[in-house]
C-alpha cells in the first residue's frame, strides 16, 4: 500500500472518529478497492468483434524527430496528447521530452495525408505535463492551450526556419488543473488537480466547467470506480488516459502501459467508459490488452508493446482513439488513429 495514501486515509478516519484505528483505515481502503475490482471485472469483454478500424498510422519517429530532440537536448520524446482539426484538416500531436522537467514539443500534421507541417518547441521547461491540447487559428496566427505548472496556459506558436518553430507564453487562464481537458461548444472542462482523496485516493473524475471566457460556471463528477485515481499504477486499478466530451454526456479511453513480457493487472486494460450528461455511467467494456493486440493484427499491426494516448470525439459521432505501439517490424515504434463508434444510448 502506498504510505502517502496509508497516511491521508488514517488522518482523514481520525478527523471524523477518533477511535478508528489504522488498521480500519487499510482495511476500508481494501474493500473499496475490491469493490473497484468486481465492477471492473463486469465490464471485461472477450473480444472487440471487429468494431474499430484504423484510421491513420503515423511513424513514430517524424521528419523532424532528431532535429528536435538535439534542439531540446532530449533522447526521445513521446506523445501524450493530440487534437484532429477536421475543418482545418490538421492533427496537432503534444509530446514530451524524458527530462525532469520535461520539455514539450507540438507537431502538425495535415491530417488526411499524415504530411508533417511544422514542429514547435515549448520555450519553458514543463515541471506537469498535459493529456489534453486546443489549438485555435486567429489573424494573428495559432493559438495554443496546455496545461502547464497546473495551470490552463494560452500560447502562440511561432512559425520558424526550416519549420521549426516555438512558442510565446501569453496568459495563465485556470489554476488547479491536473491532467486532461477537452473544449465543445465553447465550453471547457478541466480536470482538478487537487481533490478530497476517497479511501483509495485522488479520483481523476472531478471537473471544472467553464464558459468560452473562462469563468468558472459549474463541476462534474464522474464516478472514480469508472473514471480511475491518480494512483492507479500503484494499486493496480484501471488508469483513465483520455477525456472527451459528446454531445449528450462525456466519454474515458482507459489504459496504461503494457508490452509481452508485462504481468498483465485491470491497469493495463483498452477500456471505453461512456457517462451521461449528470455523470452518472452509461456502459463500461475493457478488453484485455492481448484482445486488442489480437484485434490490432486483423488490422496489419503485430504490436508488442502499446499505450492508450487519448481519445476525440469526431463531428460525425464516432471516436478517435490514440495507441502508440513499437512492432517488430517498426521497433521505433508508431502512432495509431483508431476509430470505433458507440452503441446508440
Amino acid at each position: 500500500m502506498n504510505r502517502q495514501i496509508a497516511f491521508i486515509c488514517t488522518i482523514s478516519a481520525l478527523a471524523t472518529s477518533p477511535i478508528q484505528s489504522h488498521a480500519e483505515a487499510q482495511a476500508s481502503q481494501s474493500a473499496q478497492i475490491n469493490s473497484i475490482l468486481e465492477t471492473f471485472e463486469k465490464s471485461v469483454k472477450p473480444d472487440l468483434n471487429g468494431k474499430i478500424t484504423l484510421e491513420k498510422k503515423i511513424n513514430f519517429q517524424s521528419n523532424s524527430y532528431n532535429s528536435t530532440n538535439r534542439a531540446i537536448g532530449a533522447r526521445y520524446t513521446y506523445p501524450q496528447a493530440f487534437q484532429i482539426d477536421e475543418k482545418k484538416d490538421l492533427l496537432y500531436i503534444l509530446r514530451y521530452s524524458n527530462g525532469h522537467p520535461a520539455r514539450g514539443v507540438i507537431e502538425k500534421y495535415k491530417w488526411s495525408s499524415g504530411l508533417l507541417v511544422s514542429t514547435y518547441l515549448i520555450k519553458e521547461p514543463q515541471m506537469s505535463i498535459s493529456e489534453g491540447i486546443v489549438v485555435d487559428h486567429s489573424d494573428q496566427g495559432d493559438l495554443l492551450y496546455i496545461r502547464s505548472e497546473n495551470k490552463l496556459v494560452r500560447y502562440q506558436l511561432i512559425e520558424g526556419d526550416n519549420a521549426l518553430g516555438s512558442t510565446k507564453k501569453l496568459k495563465v487562464l485556470f489554476d488547479n488543473v491536473a491532467q486532461s481537458f477537452y473544449r465543445k461548444d465553447g465550453q471547457w472542462y478541466l480536470e482538478k488537480y487537487r481533490t478530497t482523496p476517497d479511501a483509495v485516493g485522488q479520483s481523476r473524475g472531478e471537473y471544472y466547467i467553464l464558459d468560452r471566457n473562462f469563468k468558472h460556471i459549474g463541476d462534474l463528477s464522474l464516478p472514480a470506480r469508472y473514471a480511475g485515481y491518480r494512483e492507479s499504477d500503484q494499486l493496480n486499478l484501471p488508469k483513465h488516459q483520455g477525456f472527451a466530451v459528446l454531445g449528450d454526456g462525456y466519454v474515458m479511453s482507459m489504459g496504461g502501459y503494457w508490452s509481452e513480457k508485462t504481468e498483465t493487472t485491470p491497469y493495463h486494460y483498452y477500456g471505453v467508459n461512456v457517462f451521461n450528461s449528470d455523470g452518472s455511467i452509461r456502459s463500461s467494456s475493457y478488453v484485455a490488452p492481448k484482445v486488442l493486440f489480437s484485434e490490432l493484427s486483423r488490422l496489419g499491426i503485430k504490436a508488442y508493446k502499446n499505450e492508450n494516448e487519448g481519445i476525440q470525439a469526431m463531428n460525425d459521432g464516432s471516436l478517435i482513439a490514440l495507441q502508440v505501439v513499437q512492432t517488430k517490424e517498426n521497433p521505433d515504434g508508431q502512432l495509431l488513429f483508431i476509430r470505433f463508434t458507440l452503441p446508440p444510448s
